[in-house]
């Protein structure tokens, strides 16, 4: 699936009556009917073990598995208190985006959203484009280096001489051989390690890519042992926002308006200006209209600000100008959810599908627009299409539990629930939705 990513709405969960799929990384196992498993894998022979992000176990037998793909694995975060049994309407979407507004430097070619409440330093670190830093009332040192360098060698090469060179500035640093990975597409190689820093045991992830020609990108962030599990999520889907970014070709002036305009609409969103920066935005695609950075930003703004029917159209206008990517679509939906305009919601959510079609978070807020509209049909349609492309998840077969019981099949229902408990035994809406049953028996 796409990462959380982009200005304003890319997010796989909303705060519906259902509860919808939260993105955590781990490893992948793709099954040969297209379907895939995420979680801890451990070999048992002739099948795997799978530990899901939720706790349940799942046996996949191997000659089911087309191939395994090695993340890093990060628990999700507590659940929020599940809703009654009794499912309402949804109400549309809700709930925070884990990453902050899309940082573009067009100068050099890149882009990255750093993690939701990290601020941009003043000044940056030692050889660093840009240095994002935790929120303020983080303790520790924590932050997110994007730093570029000249190199001739391959990305690999780079990454065990940076190894090796972190190896030799901090005594006793500790770390894996660097992995290939990939940036979302971006092909890149990854380590992390272990260190001492005044005396601090710190951990470092160091993400390495190419750009053009010689040009390197190592993205580096660290933070305290003590905070590198709550840390690495975050950083985990900042990185995988990273962009390679082709400059503009526009003449020498309007580029220079348009990295005006938009540094400081950048900076006025960081200070909470937002109709200051929406001005500054708007300026800056009157210098380089193309610009789908500030576009994504300025509906970022609407966002915040209520003026969803401006956001709508910023989106549309982005689906317009680049219609293969999914996420515009998406965010569209979720706007047009938000706006109770549930053909519309469809309509986009339908769109993104076609252009990423094995994308689960797609199909479940999908299943949440078609509940709204009363095509309930379709929505369970929509959540069995999920859970054939992500059978581990407990989420997906507690929606359709919900959506079960708005349409008065109760013991379809109740299978549904236990199957999300055998997927996760502490799943609390599913344990509640039973007992509820049970009482109205």
């Amino acid at each position: 699936m796409i990462p959380i990513r982009l200005a304003g709405l890319w997010m796989p969960a909303l705060a519906l009556s259902l509860t919808l799929v939260a993105a955590a990384r781990a490893d992948i196992i793709w099954l040969k009917s297209g379907g895939r498993v995420e979680g801890l894998v451990a070999d048992s022979g002739d099948s795997y073990e799978v530990t899901t992000k939720s706790g349940g176990k799942v046996t996949v037998a191997k000659d089911q598995v087309d191939r395994i793909e090695k993340k890093p694995f990060t628990p999700d975060p507590p659940k929020a208190k599940p809703p009654a049994v009794k499912p309402d309407p949804p109400e549309g979407p809700a709930g925070g985006d884990p990453l902050g507004p899309v940082y573009v430097n067009s100068l050099v070619g890149f882009s990255i959203r750093p993690p939701a409440g990290w601020r941009t330093a003043p000044s940056p670190s030692k050889g660093a484009q840009v240095t994002f830093l935790g929120p303020m009332e983080t303790p520790g040192h924590v932050k997110l280096d994007v730093m570029v360098v000249a190199f001739e060698g391959g990305i690999h090469t780079l990454a065990d001489s940076w190894r090796q060179a972190l190896a030799k500035a901090f005594g006793g640093y500790e770390s894996e051989a660097p992995a290939a990975c990939t940036l979302d597409t971006i092909p890149a190689f990854r380590f992390s390690g272990t260190f001492s820093w005044d005396g601090r045991p710190m951990t470092n992830w160091i993400h390495i890519c190419a750009g053009e020609g010689k040009t390197r990108f190592v993205l580096n962030a660290m933070a305290p042992q003590m905070r590198a599990d709550e840390v690495a999520h975050p950083v985990e889907l900042s990185v995988q926002s990273f962009r390679l970014v082709a400059p503009p070709q526009i003449p020498e002036e309007q580029r220079e308006a348009y990295e005006l305009h938009f540094n400081k609409a950048y900076a006025l969103m960081g200070q909470a200006k937002r109709e200051e920066a929406v001005t500054e935005f708007q300026e800056a695609l009157k210098a380089w209209p193309d610009s789908l950075e500030a576009r994504q930003n300025l509906a970022s703004l609407y966002l915040d600000m209520d003026q969803l029917d401006r956001c709508a159209a910023q989106y549309e206008e982005l689906v317009h100008r680049s219609p293969e990517d999914a996420r515009f679509a998406y965010n569209l939906g979720t706007v047009r959810l938000r706006q109770k305009k549930y053909p519309e919601s469809i309509a986009a959510f339908q769109t993104a599908l076609e252009h990423d079609p094995g994308s689960v978070d797609i199909r479940v807020n999908l299943a949440v627009a078609q509940t709204s509209a009363g095509r309930l049909d379709d929505a369970v349609k929509s959540l069995m299409k999920a859970q054939e492309l992500d059978p581990a998840s407990a989420a997906i077969p507690y929606n359709l539990g919900q959506v079960y019981l708005l349409q008065g099949r109760k013991e379809q229902a109740r299978e549904a629930f236990q199957r999300a408990l055998v997927l996760d035994p502490n799943h609390k809406g599913a344990m509640s939705a039973i007992e509820q049953m049970r009482k109205e028996k």
